[in-house]
């Protein structure tokens, strides 16, 4: 693995990496942000995100279910075990309409949110017990 060193002082003007740029800091944070923004952008331009921790798992798991859909993927039914109240479904949806969807969900609680979303989506809603 390389290390990447950037001096503050990298170019013949005197100005840091950052400042030339249009960073007035000089601090090494800078520098690594800096980098770390373009770095990101330049992957992003090959059709990569580049990220640390997604916010919530649901992030992570709809990039994954995008990805699938990208190579052809098309599920004819999904179901969603533990369903909730359905911000799986509703997200899975988004990306695989055409998808038939089964809701299974033990709170009885959660079945009047449930019983719509279902009406909504073409989805069946089970209780299980």
């Amino acid at each position: 693995m390389a290390n990447l060193h950037v001096s503050e002082k990298s170019n013949a003007s005197g100005y840091g990496l950052p400042e030339a740029f249009g960073f007035p800091l000089r601090s090494h944070t800078c520098t690594f942000i800096f980098m770390r923004h373009h770095v990101k952008k330049l992957l992003r331009s090959f059709g990569y995100d580049l990220s640390r921790v997604p916010a919530n798992r649901f992030d992570v798991t709809a990039d994954a279910l995008s990805l699938l859909q990208s190579f052809g993927y098309a599920p004819r039914v999904i179901v969603d075990a533990g369903a909730n109240m359905g911000d799986w479904t509703r997200m899975a949806f988004s990306i695989f309409p055409g998808a038939t969807y089964h809701l299974i969900e033990p709170q009885l609680g959660c079945h009047a949110s449930l019983r719509s979303l279902a009406q909504e989506y073409r989805a069946t809603c089970t209780r299980s017990r």
